[in-house]
């Protein structure tokens, strides 16, 4: 993850985020928590087989209104990422954005230096 915030470090561990890339075998998140990752990683990276099979899925664990929750945050974070990629935003955060998860370091909106945009 590019970015960490320091309200979250009492909250979530190193490990526990390193554990998100295989959500099935993450001892920490419970079966509603491993479909929501599982969900984001098929929206991000294979849209189509989100099908009705996984809709059932889903709709075993969440109501419809968490289910359009979940996919709206996708189609969110999802898009904002692919305009960052297009705008070649991801590669130069400033320096601020590297320093270490909680260490007395807050993370503001430019950490301090402007976001280059080409």
């Amino acid at each position: 993850m590019a970015i960490r915030y320091r309200a979250a470090n009492a909250d979530i561990s190193e490990a526990e985020v390193c554990s998100l890339e295989q959500p099935q075998e993450a001892e920490s998140l419970d079966d509603r928590e491993r479909l929501a990752v599982e969900l984001g990683d098929r929206f991000a990276c294979d849209h189509l087989s989100i099908d009705g099979a996984f809709f059932e899925q889903l709709k075993a664990l969440f109501s419809e209104a968490e289910i359009m929750e979940l996919l709206m945050h996708c189609a969110l974070y999802v898009g904002v990422g692919r305009l960052a990629a297009v705008l070649d935003m991801t590669e130069d955060l400033p320096e601020g954005f590297n320093l270490p998860f909680g260490h007395g370091h807050n993370v503001t909106p430019t950490s301090g230096e402007p976001v280059v945009v080409r």
